[in-house]
Protein backbone atom coordinates (compact mmCIF):
# COMPACT_ATOMS: atom_id res chain seq x y z
CA UNK A 1 0.00 0.00 0.00
CA UNK A 2 2.81 2.38 0.92
CA UNK A 3 4.37 1.69 -2.82
CA UNK A 4 1.23 2.29 -4.21
CA UNK A 5 0.69 5.39 -2.72
CA UNK A 6 3.86 6.83 -3.51
CA UNK A 7 3.39 5.88 -7.28
CA UNK A 8 -0.14 7.78 -7.09
CA UNK A 9 1.48 10.71 -5.72
CA UNK A 10 4.52 10.50 -8.30
CA UNK A 11 1.94 10.55 -11.36
CA UNK A 12 0.34 12.88 -9.65
CA UNK A 13 3.12 15.20 -9.27
CA UNK A 14 4.16 14.36 -13.37
CA UNK A 15 0.87 15.41 -14.51
CA UNK A 16 1.20 18.76 -12.74
CA UNK A 17 4.18 19.24 -14.62
CA UNK A 18 2.61 18.79 -17.83
CA UNK A 19 0.09 20.68 -17.30
CA UNK A 20 2.14 23.45 -16.16
CA UNK A 21 5.05 22.61 -19.31
CA UNK A 22 1.53 22.74 -21.53
CA UNK A 23 0.24 26.11 -20.24
CA UNK A 24 3.95 27.60 -20.78
CA UNK A 25 4.23 26.03 -24.17
CA UNK A 26 0.98 27.09 -25.45
CA UNK A 27 1.31 30.55 -24.35
CA UNK A 28 -0.60 33.22 -26.13
CA UNK A 29 1.58 36.19 -27.90
CA UNK A 30 0.30 39.27 -28.95
CA UNK A 31 2.20 41.53 -31.86
CA UNK A 32 2.95 45.13 -30.51
CA UNK A 33 0.75 46.30 -33.42
CA UNK A 34 2.19 49.62 -33.81
CA UNK A 35 5.54 48.89 -35.17
CA UNK A 36 4.62 45.21 -36.36
CA UNK A 37 4.03 45.03 -40.28
CA UNK A 38 2.83 41.79 -41.96
CA UNK A 39 3.69 41.75 -45.95
CA UNK A 40 3.76 39.35 -49.10
CA UNK A 41 8.22 38.92 -49.06
CA UNK A 42 7.88 37.90 -52.82
CA UNK A 43 6.31 41.19 -53.65
CA UNK A 44 8.95 44.19 -53.62
CA UNK A 45 6.68 46.84 -53.48
CA UNK A 46 5.28 45.23 -49.87
CA UNK A 47 8.73 45.92 -48.56
CA UNK A 48 8.69 49.39 -49.66
CA UNK A 49 5.07 49.98 -48.32
CA UNK A 50 5.90 47.83 -45.17
CA UNK A 51 8.23 50.44 -44.46
CA UNK A 52 6.48 53.50 -45.72
CA UNK A 53 3.41 52.84 -43.35
CA UNK A 54 5.69 52.77 -40.60
CA UNK A 55 6.37 56.74 -41.30
CA UNK A 56 3.67 58.20 -38.40
CA UNK A 57 6.76 56.65 -35.96
CA UNK A 58 9.37 58.30 -37.52
CA UNK A 59 6.76 61.59 -37.72
CA UNK A 60 6.74 61.19 -33.81
CA UNK A 61 10.57 61.00 -33.28
CA UNK A 62 10.84 64.25 -35.93
CA UNK A 63 8.41 66.00 -33.67
CA UNK A 64 10.63 65.18 -30.28
CA UNK A 65 13.92 66.33 -32.51
CA UNK A 66 12.64 69.34 -33.41
CA UNK A 67 11.04 70.01 -30.12
CA UNK A 68 14.62 69.35 -28.79
CA UNK A 69 16.92 71.36 -31.04
CA UNK A 70 14.23 73.81 -32.34
CA UNK A 71 12.68 74.79 -28.85
CA UNK A 72 9.56 76.53 -30.80
CA UNK A 73 6.42 76.63 -29.20
CA UNK A 74 4.52 76.43 -32.46
CA UNK A 75 6.29 72.62 -32.46
CA UNK A 76 5.03 71.95 -29.48
CA UNK A 77 1.34 73.07 -29.83
CA UNK A 78 1.31 71.06 -33.39
CA UNK A 79 2.01 67.89 -31.08
CA UNK A 80 -0.39 68.68 -28.82
CA UNK A 81 -2.88 68.61 -31.67
CA UNK A 82 -1.51 65.37 -33.27
CA UNK A 83 -2.00 63.80 -30.03
CA UNK A 84 -4.93 65.07 -29.52
CA UNK A 85 -6.65 63.51 -33.18
CA UNK A 86 -5.02 60.24 -31.94
CA UNK A 87 -7.58 60.34 -28.57
CA UNK A 88 -9.64 61.26 -31.11
CA UNK A 89 -9.54 58.07 -33.35
CA UNK A 90 -9.44 55.48 -30.69
CA UNK A 91 -12.78 57.04 -29.16
CA UNK A 92 -14.21 56.48 -32.68
CA UNK A 93 -12.95 53.28 -33.19
CA UNK A 94 -13.96 52.18 -29.76
CA UNK A 95 -17.45 53.57 -30.31
CA UNK A 96 -17.92 52.68 -34.23
CA UNK A 97 -16.48 49.20 -33.21
CA UNK A 98 -16.00 48.29 -37.13
CA UNK A 99 -13.32 45.10 -37.75
CA UNK A 100 -10.68 45.54 -40.16
CA UNK A 101 -10.61 43.50 -43.41
CA UNK A 102 -10.95 39.72 -43.50
CA UNK A 103 -7.66 38.28 -43.26
CA UNK A 104 -6.13 41.07 -41.65
CA UNK A 105 -4.41 39.52 -38.98
CA UNK A 106 -4.61 42.45 -36.46
CA UNK A 107 -7.69 41.93 -34.31
CA UNK A 108 -8.01 46.09 -33.49
CA UNK A 109 -11.18 47.85 -34.77
CA UNK A 110 -10.60 49.41 -37.90
CA UNK A 111 -12.54 52.30 -38.28
CA UNK A 112 -11.76 54.88 -38.86
CA UNK A 113 -7.72 54.20 -39.98
CA UNK A 114 -5.61 55.58 -37.48
CA UNK A 115 -2.50 55.59 -39.43
CA UNK A 116 -4.72 57.62 -42.52
CA UNK A 117 -6.08 59.88 -39.45
CA UNK A 118 -2.69 60.48 -37.97
CA UNK A 119 -1.07 61.40 -42.01
CA UNK A 120 -3.80 63.81 -42.58
CA UNK A 121 -3.52 66.06 -39.77
CA UNK A 122 0.00 66.30 -40.31
CA UNK A 123 0.21 66.68 -44.24
CA UNK A 124 -3.07 69.61 -43.86
CA UNK A 125 -1.50 71.13 -40.85
CA UNK A 126 2.07 71.08 -42.23
CA UNK A 127 0.59 72.94 -45.53
CA UNK A 128 -1.35 75.70 -43.83
CA UNK A 129 1.36 76.65 -41.81
CA UNK A 130 3.86 76.39 -44.86
CA UNK A 131 1.10 78.80 -46.64
CA UNK A 132 0.83 81.20 -44.19
CA UNK A 133 3.78 81.36 -42.18
CA UNK A 134 6.80 79.19 -44.15
CA UNK A 135 8.82 82.03 -46.26
CA UNK A 136 11.96 80.77 -48.82
CA UNK A 137 13.73 83.04 -50.87
CA UNK A 138 13.20 80.77 -53.89
CA UNK A 139 8.99 78.96 -53.48
CA UNK A 140 10.48 76.33 -55.30
CA UNK A 141 11.35 74.49 -52.44
CA UNK A 142 8.12 75.05 -50.42
CA UNK A 143 6.44 73.43 -53.77
CA UNK A 144 9.05 70.58 -53.63
CA UNK A 145 8.51 70.19 -50.02
CA UNK A 146 4.21 70.21 -49.84
CA UNK A 147 4.31 68.23 -52.91
CA UNK A 148 6.54 65.53 -50.68
CA UNK A 149 4.20 66.03 -47.89
CA UNK A 150 1.36 65.31 -50.21
CA UNK A 151 2.80 62.24 -51.71
CA UNK A 152 4.24 60.90 -48.49
CA UNK A 153 0.51 60.74 -47.01
CA UNK A 154 -0.95 59.04 -49.99
CA UNK A 155 1.31 56.90 -49.79
CA UNK A 156 0.89 55.72 -46.22
CA UNK A 157 -2.97 55.91 -46.78
CA UNK A 158 -2.52 53.31 -49.79
CA UNK A 159 -0.35 50.69 -48.16
CA UNK A 160 -3.13 50.49 -44.93
CA UNK A 161 -5.30 49.33 -48.08
CA UNK A 162 -2.30 47.75 -50.04
CA UNK A 163 -1.14 45.49 -46.81
CA UNK A 164 -4.65 44.29 -46.00
CA UNK A 165 -5.06 46.67 -42.79
CA UNK A 166 -8.17 48.76 -44.07
CA UNK A 167 -10.55 48.55 -46.40
CA UNK A 168 -10.85 52.01 -48.86
CA UNK A 169 -13.96 53.49 -46.57
CA UNK A 170 -11.97 53.29 -43.56
CA UNK A 171 -8.91 54.78 -44.62
CA UNK A 172 -11.51 57.52 -46.67
CA UNK A 173 -12.93 58.07 -43.07
CA UNK A 174 -9.62 58.78 -41.39
CA UNK A 175 -7.98 61.06 -43.65
CA UNK A 176 -11.05 63.42 -43.51
CA UNK A 177 -11.43 63.19 -40.06
CA UNK A 178 -7.42 64.52 -39.78
CA UNK A 179 -8.06 66.92 -42.43
CA UNK A 180 -10.73 68.21 -40.07
CA UNK A 181 -8.94 68.10 -36.93
CA UNK A 182 -6.16 69.63 -38.38
CA UNK A 183 -8.19 73.06 -39.84
CA UNK A 184 -9.90 73.22 -36.46
CA UNK A 185 -6.69 72.71 -34.49
CA UNK A 186 -5.20 75.77 -36.48
CA UNK A 187 -8.29 77.78 -36.43
CA UNK A 188 -7.69 76.96 -32.03
CA UNK A 189 -4.01 78.30 -32.52
CA UNK A 190 -4.74 81.20 -33.92
CA UNK A 191 -8.18 82.47 -31.87
CA UNK A 192 -7.38 81.54 -28.58
CA UNK A 193 -3.40 80.47 -28.56
CA UNK A 194 -1.52 82.66 -30.57
CA UNK A 195 -2.98 85.80 -28.64
CA UNK A 196 -1.86 84.64 -25.52
CA UNK A 197 1.83 83.39 -26.61
CA UNK A 198 3.98 86.52 -25.48
CA UNK A 199 2.08 85.32 -21.89
CA UNK A 200 3.47 81.53 -22.64
CA UNK A 201 6.43 82.48 -23.83
CA UNK A 202 7.10 84.32 -20.16
CA UNK A 203 6.04 81.29 -18.51
CA UNK A 204 8.67 79.54 -16.04
CA UNK A 205 8.80 76.39 -17.83
CA UNK A 206 9.26 78.26 -21.33
CA UNK A 207 11.97 80.39 -19.81
CA UNK A 208 13.50 76.97 -18.37
CA UNK A 209 13.76 75.04 -21.69
CA UNK A 210 14.30 78.51 -23.58
CA UNK A 211 10.55 77.60 -25.90
CA UNK A 212 9.95 80.44 -28.00
CA UNK A 213 7.99 81.46 -30.61
CA UNK A 214 9.16 83.24 -33.70
CA UNK A 215 6.00 83.59 -36.11
CA UNK A 216 7.28 87.43 -36.21
CA UNK A 217 10.84 86.29 -38.30
CA UNK A 218 9.96 86.37 -41.82
CA UNK A 219 12.49 83.85 -42.42
CA UNK A 220 13.77 81.87 -39.72
CA UNK A 221 16.26 80.10 -41.28
CA UNK A 222 18.18 83.07 -42.82
CA UNK A 223 18.03 85.10 -39.29
CA UNK A 224 19.75 82.45 -37.62
CA UNK A 225 22.33 81.87 -40.19
CA UNK A 226 22.85 85.58 -40.11
CA UNK A 227 22.69 86.39 -36.90
CA UNK A 228 25.49 83.05 -36.21
CA UNK A 229 27.83 84.97 -38.88
CA UNK A 230 27.26 88.16 -37.60
CA UNK A 231 28.28 86.84 -34.18
CA UNK A 232 31.06 84.64 -35.34
CA UNK A 233 32.96 88.08 -37.31
CA UNK A 234 32.25 89.91 -34.08
CA UNK A 235 34.47 87.29 -32.16
CA UNK A 236 36.93 87.05 -34.75
CA UNK A 237 37.53 90.62 -34.92
CA UNK A 238 37.79 91.27 -30.97
CA UNK A 239 40.07 87.97 -30.96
Amino acid sequence: LPNFQHSTAQHSTQQHQQRTHTRTYFMVLKAFSLTHVVYDDEKAFDKLLALITLLPIFLCVSYLTLIAFRRQLHTVMMLVGQLACEVLNNVLKNTIKEPRPAGCENDSYGMPSSHSQFMAYFCVYALLWSVRRVSFEDNLWKLLLNVANVGLSGLVMYSRVALNYHTWQQVTVGAAVGSGFAVLWMLFMESFVEPIMPNIERMWICRYFYLRDSKEIENLMKFEYESAMILKNKRKKSA
